[in-house]
């Protein structure tokens, strides 16, 4: 109980961490790549923000690559004005993924240790009230 309280809250913590840094980067694409400033930053399949990863120039593990914001920047109004992305926006995305890597480390050992036997039972009642993990 103590490594699963443990991990919850670190897992809170770097949730709090990531706040400004998305805040900064909306703020830098509303100049730089205004068309993805308000973009969804759910993670995808390979749990990585796939707009962040873009950024950063980060490989994504999925199944087909997307060039979804190649097309949109390409269509962007910032660069026809001679506005690039500054390495500054592109530093912090890349600080976003390496949270959100850190982030999924953390719930893969929280994972781990729900599937120990001694919370079986916890989690078949969580199961049925429709809770998730």
């Amino acid at each position: 109980m103590a490594r699963l309280r443990e991990l919850w809250l670190q897992l809170q913590s770097i949730n709090r961490i990531q706040s400004p840094p998305i805040n900064r980067v909306r703020q830098q694409l509303a100049k730089e790549f205004p068309e993805a400033a308000l973009s969804d930053s759910k993670p995808g399949d390979d749990g990585m923000v796939p707009l962040w990863a873009w950024l950063a120039g980060r490989e994504r593990n999925t199944r087909r690559k997307s060039s979804y914001y190649d097309r949109l920047y390409a269509k962007s109004i910032a660069p026809k004005y001679g506005v690039p992305i500054s390495d500054f926006t592109r530093t912090l995305a890349g600080l976003l993924c390496d949270l959100r890597d850190w982030e999924n480390k953390i719930v893969a050992s929280i994972l781990e240790l729900l599937a120990a036997p001694e919370f079986m039972a916890y989690r078949k009642v969580m199961t049925r009230f429709g809770i998730g993990v």
